[in-house]
């Protein structure tokens, strides 16, 4: 194993910083799999401590993890000695975006169908999300004959990709066109990830890709490889708040960390029940576009429409009902490329702005549904002819105006200037 020699690598070439380390590995209770362990625990004079993701969320994940950060009992967290391992059990429950599911799908817990778009009636452990295989016909052993008829009867229709016992109706949703198992995005929450965290590995033009069976499969076989955020986040903090990083280790709470979709619920939830004044209100709504806008952008390949190296992706969406819109202006656009076709509306979105004097030395949000001309505005140059030729309008007038101009990322289906857009016969 490398990592012995590259932690003393990277200790002698670093000899100021403090060096740790955290491994992984899958833990199933094989024979084999606990000769393999004891083995790299010898190897790396580090004890293996057991971690089940199932006690932070609803999905069965259980890994060995070896660290030399020093794990024990916490307020949040109780440990015991099983053999040679450590048993550790975190006491946090996953916060309502954890539970998520899609707009048309139905949890399958609790009685009947209850729709469960936020919470989920009951508490209970998913099956582990593991790797999907097809095969020509199903693996012969216990649990396939103890599985029901109807999950033998998805498993045939769906190729055998999953153990039978992933088909079973407690361990999937309920959609339009019947039961299904979770989605990609609905796994990702579960393990602590964004919703759509996966949606960077496609560009727009590979859209159907990302949805097609391929797309989904490669998705899963990364998902089943992913560490779950809240068990790496207890190790981390607790080797952050050792060497001094962090006041404390982080609660249980903070495990999952803070979400943009629930402080803009809240907000709504404030406004509504009155308890934010007009200009409190109008602050915290600044404040909160201004945390999720864009400052640093990236170069762009203008052929394929894809970002180079991007700092922020996915950008987060802003939702357009917040405002009411109307339209001030609309014209044809004389063909070229798409990219292009943004940049020159929102060129004249700026010409239109700045012919009141009250615009100028302000500072304003834009709503833009590309996140190619987003980057390209926040860099302020470009590799592409085409664009540069407009970025040098726009900067033009955001000089001479001394305006400061805030770029926001809307989703196209949310965006009020997508309708109006096709007015003209464009696609």
């Amino acid at each position: 194993m490398a990592l012995p020699g590259l932690l003393r690598l990277i200790g002698a070439s670093f000899s100021f910083a403090e060096v740790r380390f955290i491994a992984e590995g899958a833990a199933p209770g094989t024979p084999r799999v606990s000769t393999v362990v004891r083995k790299v625990s010898g190897l790396l004079q580090q004890q293996a401590c057991i971690i089940e993701a199932a006690d932070v969320g609803e999905v069965e994940r259980q890994r060995y993890f070896w660290t030399d950060v020093g794990l024990g009992a916490e307020r949040d967290a109780s440990c015991c000695l099983v053999g040679d391992c450590l048993v550790i059990e975190l006491d946090s429950s996953p916060p309502p975006w954890a539970q998520q599911l899609e707009k048309d799908a139905e949890s399958t817990t609790g009685s009947g169908r209850q729709r469960a778009r936020s919470n989920f009636p009951a508490r209970r452990r998913l099956l582990p999300f593991l790797r999907p295989i097809p095969r020509a016909r199903p693996v012969a052993d216990g649990a396939w004959e103890g599985a029901s008829a109807r999950a033998r009867e998805r498993a045939g229709q769906d190729l055998y990709r999953w153990p039978v016992a992933q088909y079973e109706d407690c361990n999937g949703v309920w959609a339009k066109k019947g039961w299904r198992c979770h989605s990609v995005d609905e796994r990702l929450v579960r393990l602590g990830y964004e919703w759509g965290h996966f949606h960077a590995l496609f560009t727009k033009s590979e859209k159907s890709l990302r949805k097609s069976v391929d797309g989904v499969d490669m998705c899963m076989m990364l998902l089943s490889r992913a560490l779950s955020c809240p068990v790496g986040a207890w190790l981390v903090g607790r080797w952050l708040a050792r060497v001094g990083v962090l006041p404390c280790p982080p609660s249980g709470e903070a495990l999952w960390g803070c979400r943009v979709v629930e402080q803009q619920r809240q907000l709504v939830v404030d406004l509504l029940a009155g308890k934010l004044s007009d200009e409190a209100a109008r602050r915290e709504l600044t404040g909160h576009m201004v945390r999720v806008a864009s400052y640093r952008g990236s170069d762009v390949r203008l052929a394929t429409s894809t970002l180079l190296a991007p700092n922020v992706w996915p950008r987060r969406p802003v939702p357009s009902c917040w405002w009411r819109w109307r339209v001030i202006g609309a014209f044809p656009m004389r063909g070229g490329h798409i990219n292009a076709q943004e940049m020159t509306a929102a060129l004249a979105a700026l010409r239109w702005r700045f012919r009141r004097s009250s615009e100028v030395r302000g500072r304003f949000a834009h709503l833009l549904d590309s996140q190619v001309c987003i980057g390209v505005l926040c860099k302020g140059r470009s590799s592409s002819q085409v664009m540069r030729r407009l970025l040098r309008k726009s900067a033009s007038l955001l000089l001479s105006s001394s305006a400061q101009i805030v770029l926001l990322y809307v989703k196209t289906d949310d965006n009020p200037a997508d309708a109006p857009s096709r007015w003209f016969g464009g696609e």
